[in-house]
């Protein structure tokens, strides 16, 4: 059996992918459970089209772009309008 170079890398990446992906998916779920518990409107921002995946975060993989900022800003503003959220 041979081994093309490169290969496990290929495997080790792609499981990485995998488990963050996962985690990805438990971390939203949960937090999706906890704002329904709690009474707290959810604003799933993984589904919106106007966020550009590949051009929402910043080089440092954590902080978004102002891109990203400004569709936040406009699914909350679509919140109060739509009645989800409610000024205090």
């Amino acid at each position: 059996m041979s081994v093309k170079p490169g290969q496990p890398q290929a495997d080790k990446s792609s499981a990485k992918e995998r488990a963050r992906i996962d985690s990805l998916t438990r971390f939203l779920a949960d937090t999706r459970e906890i704002c329904e518990r709690l009474h707290i409107v959810h604003i799933d921002m993984q589904d919106r089209p106007s966020i550009d995946r590949n051009a929402a975060f910043l080089p440092d993989g954590v902080h978004i772009t102002s891109a990203a900022h400004r569709a936040t800003a406009d699914a909350i503003l679509e919140a109060f309008e739509d009645g989800r959220l409610h000024p205090a």
